[in-house]
């Protein structure tokens, strides 16, 4: 092939087996030229064309060796080329493409903006009860997050509790939970450890260990109240009153609630 030709083969690749015309040319310096390229390459039956402006390679040998001639470093520059084209052409759909971006910033080496979009997957797959994915994505954004972030760290757990809570994994709900009273005390902000505490307060709730949730909220009503926070106080009354539903205490419960 000639070099261009082989060079956007090679670009392309980046992009995975199937890729979107658009992204490709965002990454590619001489829009003039890529039209004659793709058309020399789709003649070579390196690729065909699918509907949308999508092209597909027609086998996934050929991807790969194109792929792995490249060298390293210039693997990692297409990589971050492709995070940033797709980002600027999806940006009003760009929930959709989380997981490409948590690639291409992965290959890239990018460890910035890998966490970040892990992040952002972990919401979106648990927005949409793709609570395994979430599980996945938050896992591997607090592995990309600094030890001494307590805030972020902080963050990522309470999302990724509460979809363990929603998967009825208790263990791993419970070792989260552990970790999150360790980071809200040496944190020591009010707001992060009324949140844990709440958690802390639902996962006895829901083990049946009725008491110890009482004196988890209690503690909660009491915190809120010192510190003016009207809306964690609600929410505590109304934990509350749930834990005094299920142990039976309906005329009680109707007070906290």
């Amino acid at each position: 092939w000639p070099q261009p030709v082989k060079e956007v083969v090679q670009t392309a690749s980046v992009l995975g087996q199937t890729f979107d015309l658009r992204v490709l040319a965002r990454m590619w310096p001489d829009h003039t030229e890529l039209a004659v390229h793709m058309a020399v390459a789709e003649q070579a039956d390196i690729w065909s064309t699918g509907a949308m402006q999508h092209y597909r390679f027609r086998h996934a040998l050929l991807r790969d060796t194109a792929y792995h001639m490249q060298l390293r470093a210039q693997q990692r520059i297409l990589h971050r080329k492709a995070a940033t084209a797709i980002i600027e052409i999806y940006a009003q759909t760009l929930a959709a493409h989380y997981a490409e971006l948590v690639y291409h910033y992965r290959q890239s080496e990018d460890r910035a903006h890998e966490q970040r979009y892990n992040k952002l997957a972990g919401e979106h797959a648990a927005e949409q009860y793709e609570n395994e994915e979430a599980i996945t994505y938050f896992s591997r954004a607090l592995l990309l997050t600094e030890a001494n972030d307590w805030t972020e760290r902080i963050a990522l757990l309470l999302q990724r509790e509460s979809v363990y809570n929603l998967l009825g994994q208790r263990s791993a709900q419970a070792q989260d939970l552990l970790e999150l009273r360790a980071l809200a005390a040496m944190l020591q902000d009010e707001h992060a450890w009324q949140a844990v505490l709440l958690r802390q307060a639902y996962y006895l709730r829901v083990s049946g260990d009725y008491e110890a949730a009482l004196g988890v909220i209690q503690e909660v009503v009491a915190r809120a109240t010192a510190h003016s926070d009207q809306a964690t106080e609600t929410k505590a009354y109304h934990a509350w009153g749930r834990i005094l539903s299920q142990q039976g205490d309906a005329p009680a419960a109707l007070g906290p609630l």
